[in-house]
């Protein structure tokens, strides 16, 4: 009798470990992660983390249901990206996203996304003003993929945007100026004398007369994305906007025969950006397009639109043929 009720108990222990470890319970740094049947939740309360989908990298079980939450690791830290290494979602046709989902906080609103992303897909998210936490949710029904393991990185020093007061004074933006005199020179941002400024205006003078496109190299460039680049971003003289990762990049601006001048403007004082000018010399009767070269990564994105805030003033130098645009890939809200 008593061998009979030991393996029973053995049975019963052992079936209900392999039943919970079903969801993957490796935690990453910076994450800490409890499971239980049909629930799991992860913490991200350092800078950097990960979070997956229970059982990952294996299929999410049917009916999962998984909270995620980021805690501020420092007062500075006001935005988040996200960078996606895998997502595969179950997507249904006309769903609009209700069954299968991963439901993100963007400070006060809510989205869902599914389906699948192409690795390197990236978002920025915002915490609420009045909250150190941004909360995601995974939930599945009786589908089943391979699910996602995304990225987190809280963003050091992205609080500035934000417009403190004190009784007695009003933290304000202070306009900045930069000259570029050479044949080559850099924009920067931040470039350690901005202070708070939230608007900089970068001038290029052009270097002889020959001068016909301005060539960017893009050394590094974060800027935070928003729908259609609306808020943060890089004003180009013909209307683009530039916003998102856009790192290894090279763009070719036009000069106009009417005008020495172009003109770039900086949107928001969360920019980080180090780009490379240089005008490089050329006959000046042919005719190039202001493209990208090579591929753009998923996060980078530019509009048409413009917008009349923070400038980079430029003059002419040189002419050179862009080579085929990337394609720029984004996340939308559902």
């Amino acid at each position: 009798m008593k061998s009979l009720l030991l393996c029973a108990v053995f049975a019963f222990v052992h079936f209900g470990i392999v039943f919970t470890l079903g969801y993957n319970t490796q935690s990453t740094p910076g994450t800490t992660t409890e499971t239980h049947s049909k629930v799991c939740k992860q913490t991200v309360s350092e800078q950097y983390g990960l979070i997956h989908s229970p059982n990952f990298p294996e299929k999410y079980p049917r009916y999962s249901r998984c909270q995620y939450l980021v805690e501020k690791y420092s007062p500075d830290a006001c935005d988040v990206k996200l960078t996606i290494h895998t997502f595969e979602v179950t997507r249904m046709a006309f769903t609009n996203c209700s069954e299968d989902f991963l439901e993100i906080q963007d400070g006060t609103k809510r989205f869902r996304i599914c389906g699948d992303l192409p690795r390197g897909t990236k978002k920025f998210l915002s915490f609420p003003p009045d909250s150190d936490k941004l909360e995601f949710n995974f939930r599945s029904t009786f589908h089943q993929k391979n699910g996602f393991e995304i990225e987190v990185k809280q963003l050091p020093f992205s609080c500035r945007k934000r417009v403190t007061t004190t009784p007695a004074t009003t933290r304000t933006s202070v306009p900045c100026t930069r000259t570029v005199t050479g044949r080559q020179g850099f924009l920067r941002f931040p470039d350690g004398e901005d202070g708070a400024s939230d608007r900089c205006t970068y001038t290029i003078r052009r270097s002889e007369p020959r001068a016909c496109l301005l060539q960017m190299d893009f050394t590094t460039f974060e800027v935070p994305q928003s729908s259609e680049c609306n808020q943060d971003h890089l004003l180009l003289p013909d209307g683009q906007k530039l916003c998102g990762v856009l790192g290894g990049n090279r763009k070719y601006i036009e000069f106009p025969s009417s005008t020495d001048e172009l003109v770039i403007t900086s949107v928001g004082p969360s920019n980080s950006f180090n780009i490379q000018v240089t005008q490089l010399p050329g006959p000046c009767d042919l005719s190039a397009a202001s493209n990208f070269t090579g591929t753009v990564p998923s996060g980078g994105r530019f509009t048409n639109r413009k917008n009349k805030m923070n400038s980079f003033l430029i003059k002419k130098s040189g002419n050179i043929f862009p080579e085929k645009s990337g394609n720029i890939n984004h996340i939308r809200d559902s």
